[in-house]
């Protein structure tokens, strides 16, 4: 089959879709219009392909498919639009599946519904040279004069979409090997429910029967104390106060429900419904000649409890669950160590898919009694390790959702592997270990951590490398940064002799206030489109960028301490012609420094 990505564009009296190759640079364009008609080509053109589009199985999909099962008129075509972008169910269901093709979306395979983010957005995010919304608002009746301005619109988005797709093929690549050996549907499913669909087909393999589908667990409330393993004891009054109060608590709802902190050890343990952490400050720590920086991770944390816990949801039976489960998490295990990474991954995306969607009420896995006994326990059973190891000597610099990190002597290392030995014996959980040569930490979620093998590891903020749906935030500081802790290099030095314009850039998209009004980006008194791209700038002709709210007077700076060049349109010239401004990023970028270089940690 020949693979196309597509986009398509609706206005009242307009219709056009546009087509490259995916292995070539190959153009097909379709329009249906009062100049031109090619519903009929388009209707061939598209039969037996696969098709690649962003967020096409919602929109797109719809729409072609209404094209091929009626003779639609312009007008009919953007009413079908309008339901879909209106979300109207029962409007658009007949055309949403009803393909002659095979569709990839890559919106919906790349992210969760939560994480989901616009085209625009992912431009900016992937470097795209033009970051463009549709230039005539949707509701405009079309020019004859205007379709080219359209047409470059289109065939840009299709370019860019492309480009995703192509940072994204080893997840295409993934999904086709996973529909051809279990024989299930994933082209278009995100990581979370591709592991669900997998586990939902061995779950309805075993036990012969459908139904299941429709079951859920729902709780009015949930006893906490029920919830918690008669394993977790603690010996400080600190957290058996903690304790206690858990253990007397109900719950209606599992979102926010656990907002508790304690401190021991001169860490403060932070315990949420997401997982437990420490409140960490700012650190720059390496390791002395005579001491050991140590992470211990437990394995598999929630799937191992799952297990452990027995917390198989209420409505399915565990004679089926907890084994088949059981099996996933064995023979990942085994497969990993064998080198078999396809299968190995398939089984971990079905493991955690499985916990994610105890909690998702829409999900024929929805206990969620079952999730707490799982969140809560792992945070218990982290904390009595910290507390552990903290009556044993340590100096605890790190806890997060399943794992610590540790500072020692050389001389504690055979007492702290036996804490964590006996650890693991009464919990029945396991830990790896990894050691550090240096840590670079903002807080708990944002740091650098470089390990003994070389290998550094970015986290959060500090990510210098370009992760699809994640924002655009100048990322030369996150470089700078790296640069001067890992290489000596003067953060000035490195910044002034950059030379990619792009990793100065920022973007702004525009949404709406609590009040419902649209806020909107303004420069030198103009209006710009709702996704911006610019930098700073020491050119005393540039502007400042503003964010202004319809129906509310003032302005606000969305970025107070410099002017700026909008670049949504990517302009190639020597570096030195952008007329950087240098000094706001190096001023940045050293306020980070000085937050985390001065608090050096050790033990003695």
């Amino acid at each position: 089959m020949n693979t196309y990505v597509y986009d398509i564009e609706v206005f009242p009296n307009f219709f056009c879709a546009c087509f490259e190759d995916y292995f070539s640079d190959e153009k097909h364009y379709f329009e249906i219009s009062l100049w031109r008609d090619d519903r009929e080509e388009l209707i061939k053109f598209i039969k037996n392909t696969w098709l690649v589009g962003y967020n096409n199985n919602h929109y797109d999909n719809v729409i072609i498919n209404y094209i091929a099962s009626k003779k639609c008129s312009n007008e009919e075509l953007y009413a079908m639009s309008q339901k879909s972008i209106n979300n109207d169910y029962e409007g658009i269901k007949k055309y949403k599946y009803n393909n002659s093709y095979v569709s990839v979306d890559i919106l919906t395979m790349l992210f969760s519904k939560a994480q989901r983010v616009s085209l625009k957005e992912m431009q900016v995010n992937i470097n795209w040279p033009k970051v463009q919304d549709l230039p005539l608002h949707f509701t405009h009746v079309v020019k004859e004069e205007e379709v080219e301005l359209i047409k470059d619109y289109c065939f840009n988005d299709v370019a860019s979409t492309k480009a995703i797709a192509k940072m994204s093929g080893n997840k295409i690549d993934f999904r086709i090997k996973i529909e051809k050996q279990f024989n299930i549907k994933c082209l278009s499913k995100d990581d979370v429910n591709l592991g669900v669909s997998l586990f939902e087909k061995f779950y309805e393999e075993d036990s012969g029967d459908d139904t299941f589908k429709q079951l859920r667990s729902k709780r009015t409330f949930i006893k906490l104390g029920e919830c918690i393993s008669d394993k977790v004891h603690f010996k400080s009054d600190a957290f058996n106060n903690l304790l206690n109060i858990l253990k007397n608590k109900s719950i209606t709802k599992t979102k926010g429900a656990l907002k508790y902190s304690v401190i021991y050890g001169g860490i403060k343990y932070v315990f949420g419904t997401g997982g437990i952490h420490s409140k960490d400050k700012p650190l720059y720590i390496v390791p002395k000649d005579d001491e050991f920086l140590e992470d211990a991770d437990v394995s598999s944390l929630y799937p191992s409890l799952l297990i452990l816990l027995e917390a198989c949801p209420e409505h399915l039976d565990p004679r089926i669950f907890l084994p088949r489960y059981k099996g996933l998490r064995d023979s990942r295990v085994k497969l990993k160590k064998e080198g078999e990474k396809l299968i190995s991954e398939i089984f971990k995306l079905s493991l955690n898919g499985v916990y994610g969607n105890l909690i998702n009420e829409h999900s024929w896995l929805y206990d969620p009694m079952q999730a707490m006994k799982i969140t809560l326990n792992g945070q218990l059973f982290i904390a009595m390790l910290g507390e552990r190891l903290t009556d044993g000597g340590f100096k605890v610099i790190s806890v997060n959702t399943d794992g610590i990190t540790v500072l020692m002597k050389k001389h504690q290392k055979a007492e702290y592997d036996r804490i964590c030995k006996e650890w693991e014996e009464y919990t029945k959980l396991e830990l790896e270990f990894q050691g550090y040569k240096k840590i670079v930490r903002r807080d708990v979620n944002t740091y650098f951590a470089e390990f003994t093998n070389g290998y550094i590891k970015e986290k959060g903020s500090f990510l210098t490398s370009i992760k699809l749906g994640k924002g655009y935030d100048k990322p030369i500081i996150q470089k700078a940064l790296k640069a001067y802790f890992f290489e000596n290099i003067p953060i000035k030095t490195f910044i002034e002799n950059h030379d990619n314009i792009y990793d100065f850039c920022m973007m702004q998209k525009m949404g709406k206030s609590e009040s419902g009004n649209m806020f909107r980006a303004m420069y030198k008194n103009e209006i710009l489109q709702k996704t911006n791209r610019f930098y700073a700038t020491k050119n005393p002709n540039a502007g400042y960028l503003y964010k202004i709210e319809d129906n509310v007077s003032g302005k606000e700076h969305v970025l107070k301490d410099s002017g700026v060049i909008i670049f949504n349109d990517y302009v190639e010239k020597s570096i030195k012609d952008y007329d950087i401004n240098y000094n706001y990023y190096i001023k940045e970028a050293e306020k980070l420094r000085v937050t985390i270089e001065p608090i050096q940690s050790s033990l003695f």
